[in-house]
């Protein structure tokens, strides 16, 4: 698996490096929704900026866009920040985009880590009941 995540605060991390493969798209999803913490998640940063190649099928990204689109009637507070700088992968980013459908979670997908923590930082995160 190429794919590695960790949580950062109330931001879901995942860092791919080497081949993606569909597993690398939906396991960490998986994982993110299952935790505990995924109620007070407001960011998701998915890097993809050390992927070489790119063995994703059309199915499996339209597969995390629905599982996200679910994930956003439980937790309707998230920004989704992709971070890609192979065109494939920009293709396919913008596939899991449009795939989603009318969602209350915002993504933007960027060439650059300085720009997607700008677009993290342009909006503050939504309130969190600290219970």
């Amino acid at each position: 698996m190429a794919s590695k995540w960790h949580w950062q605060d109330r931001m879901f991390v995942i860092v791919s490096e080497g081949n993606l493969t569909d597993e690398d798209v939906v396991i960490p999803n998986r994982a993110c929704y299952a935790d505990e913490r995924f109620m007070r998640m407001r960011r998701q940063l998915a890097d993809y900026r050390q992927v070489e190649s790119f063995s994703v099928s059309s199915e499996a990204v339209q597969n995390a866009a629905r599982s996200d689109a679910e994930a956003a009637r439980r937790n309707p507070h998230v920004r989704v920040a992709i971070v890609v700088t192979a065109q494939v992968g920009f293709g396919l980013a913008r596939m899991y985009e449009n795939a989603g459908g009318e969602t209350p979670w915002q993504t933007g997908i960027f060439q650059t880590m300085a720009e997607a923590e700008a677009w993290f930082a342009s909006a503050p995160d939504a309130n969190i009941d600290d219970d």
